[in-house]
């Protein structure tokens, strides 16, 4: 799946995105909601919401495709940050076998 992204916002630039093999396109400046959405159209993604601990910490809400909001669960810190460097150095097939992990052990 390849979401294009640029600075224009003009239709002939979408159109010649996705005339190029593009799934999506997103003009900047990139909303966090809007990328998830599309994320979650095209993954099939299900996002999962977990309560604060203490109900007094105000954490921001996210806020998913359908609208519903709550605290994003997020992967364990050293996992992320695998992630993150994975995504960095662009290692897709990595960030698969990370994401794999991942799955199985929020089924255990």
């Amino acid at each position: 799946m390849i979401i294009a992204l640029s600075a224009s916002a003009f239709d002939q630039n979408r159109q010649g995105s996705l005339a190029a093999g593009c799934n999506d396109f997103l003009a900047k400046p990139i909303r966090a909601t809007k990328l998830m959405a599309k994320l979650q159209t095209h993954l099939g993604l299900e996002w999962l919401y977990e309560q604060p601990i203490d109900p007094a910490a105000k954490a921001p809400a996210a806020e998913d495709a359908t609208g519903q909001t709550g605290q994003l669960a997020g992967p364990p810190p050293k996992m992320a940050a695998v992630l993150f460097d994975l995504a960095r150095q662009g290692d897709v097939k990595a960030i698969l076998r990370e994401t794999e992990r991942l799955e199985a052990l929020g089924e255990s």
